[in-house]
């Protein structure tokens, strides 16, 4: 499972012009959002927008990037009390002024406004397509949702910076969830042997240089490394276990204490088939970092691959903010429900996961396999060719599925 907000980059802070050189912050904003941190005090833009009665709307664009900096600096940035102004200047925006775009795209995604904030973006490309700063900032917006176009992103970044870290760092991302197939089809073998063959080689240029980051490139890169050679595996390249398990000793040698890093072993030992070693990383890993999903998701797939249904399901988190997790556990669910031969909950519990992510296969493959098997033809043939269109199943499971099918339409047959 990928770690989640693994492709997490910050947008934020002085960053790279049109033509990849330092720029200042827009004229209009406010010095307090150009720098890594919250509110700052003495700015000379202005108190945060005040309640009753209250101010007139803004007649300019260069007016409602000042009222957001003035939000953002007075550090109150909740989605509620940004949205206003955001969709202001968004209603003012013209397409030029590419630094005032890019800082509003900032600021939005501050404010936890994702969706505001790619417009932005795309308006600060647009009137400058060399931009940098604001190709890196969309990459890792859509990297979740379309690694193949934040790919395309990060290529033209480099095309005008070669030498930026970041955008290396992000393109082994995009490569390890395109090899991971959540977001798309599952990669041939080829493309899987180039896709790898595109993470490691981005993420090693990380490893060779030292990022002015508060983040440690090292050991983020050697997990999404470590990742991608995993995903490569599943899908018939022969990466060696060995090569990934030095990338992730070095990675805990210089980070003992990193959830990342353990929850990666835990996959690596697992892929070896040591289950007791993945355990022990796994249940480390979620004591080190208790909001973080993964690890404990990790724990149930191991507790259902042992049988132990109820120890799976009460390791799931059916509520996590990422819906590849609550997907995950509602599939789990299902699974475990299913094992206890309560087939209407399964059943529910599958359906959940499809309406959280329809275009994924596992939820419709299991799915199937329980209309089967209570004698549901008609139910199970949609499931199983509802699987086979997301292109998720691997070539074995996507044969298997075929074949239900067929079983299905012989016995309706007779």
């Amino acid at each position: 499972m990928a770690t989640a907000g693994a492709a997490g980059c910050a947008a934020g802070g002085r960053g790279k012009g049109p033509a990849g050189a330092e720029v200042a912050p827009p004229p209009s904003a406010s010095p307090a959002i150009a720098t890594q941190g919250g509110a700052t005090s003495g700015s000379s833009v202005g108190a945060p927008l005040s309640s009753a009665p209250g101010p007139a709307p803004a007649r300019t664009f260069a007016e409602a990037v000042q009222r957001v900096s003035a939000i953002v600096a007075s550090g109150d940035i909740s989605p509620s009390h940004c949205e206003v102004a955001v969709r202001e200047a968004e209603r003012l925006s013209t397409g030029s002024g590419a630094q005032d775009n890019q800082f509003v795209g900032v600021a939005a995604e501050r404010c936890e406004l994702p969706a505001l904030a790619a417009p932005f973006y795309r308006r600060a490309i647009a009137a400058a397509p060399r931009y940098v700063e604001a190709l890196t900032a969309l990459a890792a917006l859509l990297m979740d949702s379309d690694p193949r176009e934040a790919d395309k992103l990060l290529q033209a970044a480099l095309a005008v910076n070669p030498h930026d870290g970041d955008a290396h760092y992000l393109r082994g991302v995009a490569a390890y969830l395109q090899l991971d197939g959540d977001s798309g089809p599952r990669p041939s073998k080829a493309e899987a042997t180039a896709l790898w063959q595109t993470a490691s080689d981005q993420l090693g240029l990380v490893l060779a240089t030292t990022l002015p980051s508060g983040l440690r490139p090292d050991v983020r890169a050697h997990v999404v490394r470590g990742l991608a050679g995993l995903a490569a595996r599943r899908a018939g390249v022969d990466v060696p276990l060995r090569l990934i398990e030095l990338g992730l000793r070095e990675a805990l040698r210089l980070s003992p204490q990193d959830a990342a890093v353990l929850d990666t072993l835990g996959l690596l030992a697992e892929a070896r088939g040591e289950y007791g070693e993945a355990e022990v990383h796994w249940r480390s890993a979620a004591e080190l970092a208790r909001s973080w999903d993964a690890p404990a998701l990790n724990l149930a797939r191991l507790e259902l691959r042992l049988g132990r249904f109820s120890e799976a399901t009460a390791l799931v988190r059916p509520d996590a903010q990422a819906p590849r997790n609550a997907y995950v556990s509602f599939v789990i669910l299902g699974l475990g429900y299913r094992a206890r031969g309560n087939l209407d909950k399964a059943a529910d519990s599958y359906q959940k996961a499809i309406k959280l992510e329809p275009t994924w296969g596992a939820a419709y493959f299991d799915l199937g396999v329980l209309e089967q098997g209570r004698g549901n033809c008609d139910a199970a043939t949609s499931a199983f060719e509802s699987f086979v269109k997301t292109g998720h199943g691997s070539a074995g499971a996507v044969a298997e599925a075929r074949a239900r099918v067929a079983r299905c339409g012989k016995a309706g047959a007779r």
